[in-house]
């Protein structure tokens, strides 16, 4: 480039570079140039770009663009036929002056279609200048006046910073800090947008403007960008003077002097609050919609489950009384056969098409049920026991497989209006799934690092009875998840030990019929390929959502089903089991009737010693001792028979057995024992049993 400066300019190299560069960044083209042609040859003197994008200066239909010397406008229909600008949208060569070698041009590329009007007033702005200077130089030529043609130059750069300033003003936020980030210039549009005065804006520094939403990491990132010299680019959340926050798309153009020391910041911005705001509605939109479309899609798969269970009620219904009839005749005449003497073989026979045929009857009654409300009516049901109703019979089947079983019920639990028996079934259901479930994944020797777990929980929530029922089972794969109510679908074996499939269509007929929900969450080992984190264990989560309907009237019979709380909260209680699960579960039971000085034993030599450290301590006794029979170590009967022989106050007593015999109670009997607790027990009889030992 030293071949267009002379020794006495007045404008360096480095300064027009600079200049140049101004206008690159304000102009936003994409690629800016400086180029010199001849006959001979075209050839690059200086560039900037923005991408990695050259022009064929080789090629004769690019040359021929300054060939005439004259102003270009072109855009891309006019560009088609020019090697390597098909993708180019505007093209603008402009003039600039003639040596004794070279025409020179300014030569700008923008890949842009969207080009709006600010745009176009600077390329405008550009092409009047490039004008300028060539009016300007000839007259230079002409006059041969002593001023170089650099001066000329230097003098055109700021008519132009003129123009493309009052391009900006109009339409653009523009603000102008010192070195010290102190605010020397602020135009029209920063006042109208942030509420202040141009005085109140003059001296501040940008943290006026600061909303305080952006990191302290990215303000330093901010001033540690423009402080080494370059441009910086981003989204900036500020604040009006009343408060209010606003959006802009900010640029910050670092200048330096000639000892190239940072002397002030030029910041170009750009509102886009408007843009950034229907961002977030249109976000929040989405999610309302995404929503809509999940509850719809639940709501139809509902309505089509529920439409299907009353078709098929109906229609089994319809064939029942035949169906019935016609099994009445065959279990009649098996009854007739087997009056008389038979082979074994045959006999044998018989009663299992007996059995077959009771079966076949049972099920029609279960199909005829399915889309109907049930008709028992609701009565008063404590939760509490509900549950452990349902749970009573496999409680110990998990126990003896070493299956951890978690039963969280939430305090003060309220009397609810509901089909007691027919939700105990629900839960009995569930739960003999989870621990089929959960017994194949032992065979496929699938066990989490923790052990298997099975746990439920009852909670009320927004008026809704919610019950969560979750193992760690094998999971239900997902390609099936919307099958399992539907009516005959198992993954098990049809047969009488395995099921029919109707055992997951009924507990969905049950819950419709409470006007309740039931929503599953399971995951299964063949789904792990559609998973980034395969370490998710399996298994399976059903919850279930009721309305929690109470009874009317809050009379004293109903209270009276609850668990009352203790007069005597201080009495102290010991209890001892070898079951810990069993423990864990009676000592929630007792800490709901209010009693807080109670103590729990693994075994019968435990409590013993304690009782004896006592008694030779002098400290208080247990009011209440309640014990199982069979225990290790020390079983039920000899403990209370040494703490009988103490010379002390006896304490009041309740026996826990799960296999009531008469020699058994009859030992006890002349103990004096009297108060005796079958397991599984109740909350209500535990509650009564205590009553009575503490009277």
């Amino acid at each position: 480039m030293t071949e267009i400066f002379n020794e006495n300019s007045l404008l360096s190299i480095e300064e027009w570079k600079e200049n140049l560069s101004v206008s690159f960044e304000l102009t936003q083209l994409d690629y800016l140039a400086v180029v010199a042609y001849s006959e001979e040859e075209t050839k690059l003197i200086y560039h900037l770009e923005t991408t990695e994008f050259t022009p064929d200066f080789e090629d004769q239909d690019f040359q021929n663009l300054f060939s005439k010397e004259e102003k270009l406008f072109l855009v891309a229909p006019d560009l088609k036929k020019i090697s390597n600008l098909h993708d180019v949208e505007l093209l603008i060569s402009l003039p600039i002056f003639t040596s004794t070698k070279y025409d020179y041009f300014l030569l700008g590329i923008h890949f842009n279609t969207d080009l709006n009007s600010k745009n176009s007033l600077i390329f405008r702005a550009l092409q009047n200048e490039a004008t300028y200077i060539q009016r300007e130089y000839q007259h230079y030529r002409k006059k041969n006046t002593e001023d170089s043609f650099h001066e000329l130059l230097l003098k055109s750069s700021f008519r132009e910073l003129g123009l493309i300033r009052k391009a900006l003003d109009s339409s653009t936020i523009v603000a102008i800090t010192n070195s010290s980030g102190k605010i020397t210039y602020a135009n029209h549009q920063l006042c109208q947008i942030s509420g202040y005065q141009a005085n109140e804006l003059i001296g501040q520094d940008h943290r006026l403007l600061s909303s305080g939403n952006h990191s302290k990491e990215f303000i330093k990132d901010l001033w540690d960008t423009i402080k080494s010299g370059k441009v910086w680019k981003g989204l900036l959340n500020n604040k009006t003077k009343n408060g209010e926050l606003y959006w802009v798309d900010t640029t910050i153009v670092p200048f330096s002097d000639e000892n190239k020391k940072i002397t002030q910041y030029v910041a170009i911005r750009h509102d886009i609050t408007q843009k950034i705001e229907l961002s977030k509605n249109l976000e929040r939109e989405k999610e309302k919609l995404n929503e809509a479309l999940t509850e719809l899609k639940e709501a139809h798969e509902h309505l089509d489950r529920t439409s299907r269970f009353v078709d098929m009620g109906t229609l089994a219904a319809e064939i029942s009384h035949d169906f019935n009839n016609t099994l009445s005749v065959i279990t009649m005449g098996i009854e007739v056969c087997l009056i008389n003497e038979l082979p074994h073989d045959v006999l044998e026979t018989l009663i299992k098409m007996k059995s077959t045929a009771l079966n076949a009857s049972a099920l029609t009654k279960k199909l005829m049920s399915l889309g109907k409300k049930i008709n028992t009516s609701p009565k008063p049901t404590i939760l509490s026991e509900m549950i452990n109703d349902g749970l009573q019979l496999l409680t110990p089947v998990f126990h003896s497989l070493g299956i951890q079983i978690t039963i969280d019920l939430a305090p003060n639990l309220p009397i609810v209006l509901l089909n007691s028996s027919a939700l105990s079934d629900v839960i009995r259901n569930l739960t003999m799934n989870s621990l089929h479930s959960i017994q194949e994944a032992i065979l496929l020797k699938e066990v989490p690092k923790a052990g298997h777990k099975f746990s439920i929980n009852c909670s009320i929530e927004n008026q809704q009875i919610v019950i969560k029922i979750t193992d760690t089972g094998r999971g239900i794969p997902k390609r099936i998840q919307s099958k399992i109510y539907d009516p005959f679908f198992t993954t098990k074996e049809r047969s009488e030990q395995k099921g029919t499939g109707l055992g997951m269509s009924m507990v969905f007929s049950t819950i419709n019929s409470h006007s309740g929900k039931i929503h599953l969450d399971s995951f299964n080992m063949e789904d792990w390929h559609n998973q980034d984190n395969i370490s998710k264990e399996t298994g399976t989560s059903f919850t279930i959502q009721i309305p929690a309907k109470l009874p009317q009237e809050k009379n004293e019979k109903l209270q009276s089903l609850l668990p009352k709380q203790t007069t005597k909260p201080d009495e102290l209680i010991f209890v001892v089991d070898d079951e810990k699960h069993f423990l864990r579960f009676i000592k929630t039971m007792i800490n709901s009737f209010g009693y807080n000085n109670v103590q729990y034993f693994n075994n019968g030599e435990e409590l013993l010693t304690e009782y004896h450290q006592r008694v030779d301590d002098q400290s208080e006794l247990p009011k209440l001792i309640i014990t199982d029979i069979q225990m290790p170590k020390l079983n039920g009967f000899d403990l209370l028979q040494q703490i009988f022989q103490a010379d002390t106050t006896q304490p009041a007593t309740i026996v826990m057995t799960g296999k009531a015999d008469d020699l058994n109670l009859n030992r006890f009997k002349d103990l004096g024992v009297s108060n005796y607790l079958m397991k599984p027990f109740s909350v209500s009889q535990l509650r009564a049993m205590m009553d009575k030992a503490l009277l």
